[in-house]
């Protein structure tokens, strides 16, 4: 929760954070044993990325 909170405070949009609870759970497990915080950042780009392509085309203007 905070993560997204500290997002929003440096202008990025609510995002969705797609993981499946086993993807989730490996993702947690490879962090606390290996220190690899990668799988997260990878989803939280990806969720950014594709919240921003909707605002994108919601907000083109027609010519």
């Amino acid at each position: 929760m905070v993560m997204f909170y500290s997002l929003m405070r440096d202008g990025y949009p609510i995002f969705e954070l797609r993981l499946g609870e086993s993807e989730y759970n490996s993702a947690v497990i490879d962090y606390l044993k290996n220190k690899n915080i990668e799988p997260f950042y990878k989803a939280i780009e990806r969720g950014i990325f594709n919240k921003l392509d909707v605002m994108l085309q919601i907000t083109v203007e027609d010519e």
